[in-house]
């Protein structure tokens, strides 16, 4: 390979760096705009906090491989306690995409809804290798901390979508928005239609991993 050639590699590598960048940014901020405007309309909780970024970098601090957005949110009496966190998460790589038994490729979209904020320098992210005791899965899709909760300040959960099924404001709508507020609700993974969802990641206990991400799988069933 000649130096011009490697130097021109170099230089579309940093572009390429640099675009996904700003798509992943320009996605939360589409994804913000809805959520704020569906917490606007709901009878039970408001934004208590701004929206707040984290990511993480590679071994060598080279590549962003993860980014995460969150927002608290409380009751509409709550003044400045966040009792509740609304939490998004891009995994490009690493183990918030997948374990060494699932060897996943497919970037992931992680969606939750926690008592704290996404701190990966506390290692306070979604993975697919949860082994929390108490844990449940429900119907592959859903994480649940807390499946017996019906008020949503007492619910802990998440799901995962393939980053490659979010394409357009109907997908953040139907995929993402829809689903938080519809589980908040309390209506539960069949309410919020979470094994419809064209994208949504199932997920199967692992032997070795707690859970790892069900290859082939992420078709809605027939």
């Amino acid at each position: 390979m000649s130096e011009i050639s490697i130097g021109t590699s170099i230089k579309k590598s940093v572009e390429l760096i640099e675009n996904v960048g700003r798509e992943v940014e320009s996605l939360f901020q589409m994804i913000q705009h809805e959520i704020n405007n569906a917490i606007e309309e709901h009878a039970v909780v408001k934004s208590i906090d701004d929206w707040e970024y984290d990511w993480r970098s590679d071994d060598n601090d080279w590549v962003v491989k993860d980014y995460a957005c969150y927002l608290g949110i409380g009751g509409r009496k709550d003044k400045t306690v966040p009792k509740r966190y609304i939490c998004l998460q891009v995994s490009l790589a690493g183990d918030g995409m997948s374990t060494k038994e699932d060897n996943n490729q497919e970037p992931l979209l992680h969606v939750m809804f926690w008592d704290g904020y996404v701190v990966f320098t506390d290692e306070y992210y979604m993975v697919p290798s949860w082994d929390d005791e108490g844990l449940k899965l429900q119907d592959e899709v859903l994480f649940n901390w807390n499946p017996e909760a019906e008020p949503w300040v007492d619910q802990e959960w998440g799901y995962s979508l393939l980053l490659t099924s979010i394409n357009d404001l109907d997908d953040i709508r139907k995929k993402i928005v829809n689903p938080i507020f519809a589980l908040i609700q309390g209506q539960g993974v069949e309410g919020a239609k979470l094994v419809d969802i064209e994208g949504i990641v199932r997920y199967e206990p692992s032997q070795d991993y707690g859970f790892r991400v069900k290859m082939r799988q992420c078709e809605p069933e027939s």
